[in-house]
């Protein structure tokens, strides 16, 4: 049985080129911004669309759900709406970046090109554990006993 492999869309030259920058202004709400190379900044969309973990917007510094917000709104501007490993990046990512930033750091950058770079890792290394997985399970002798 041949492995399958995920499907994923490479994002649009213009995500590619966004800059995400969170910043902390005392007391108020954490704010996330994606800066692109032609000097347009929008607001972080947290995609509350796809899933609404936190109805308080973004966080990082722990493994809550303002993180997971977070971490899913960056998956899906460089990743696509419709990946088909969503939950597991969002979740990876989250621990792997967005719950490593220090809470209490006024400011952090992060490329959509690095966060890109990671997903197409993430991604190859879940196929070829699927490959070794599917090898495992033809090599394995299902006859019943008898």
């Amino acid at each position: 049985m041949p492995a399958t492999t995920s499907s994923y869309t490479t994002p649009k030259p213009v995500e590619m080129d966004c800059i995400y920058v969170g910043t902390r202004d005392g007391d108020s709400a954490p704010l996330v911004t994606c800066e692109y190379g032609d000097g347009t900044v929008e607001l972080l969309d947290p995609r509350l669309d796809l899933a609404n973990h936190s109805p308080t917007g973004f966080e990082w510094g722990y493994g809550g759900s303002g993180p997971t917000q977070l971490a899913l709104a960056i998956v899906a501007h460089v990743a696509g709406d419709g990946h088909d490993m969503r939950n597991y990046l969002v979740s990876e990512f989250k621990v792997r970046f967005v719950q490593r930033i220090p809470r209490d750091a006024p400011s952090w950058v992060l490329s959509a090109k690095t966060v890109w770079e990671w997903v197409q890792a993430e991604v190859a290394l879940s196929d070829a554990r699927d490959q070794v997985l599917e090898e495992i399970m033809a090599s394995c002798d299902t006859a019943p006993a008898g």
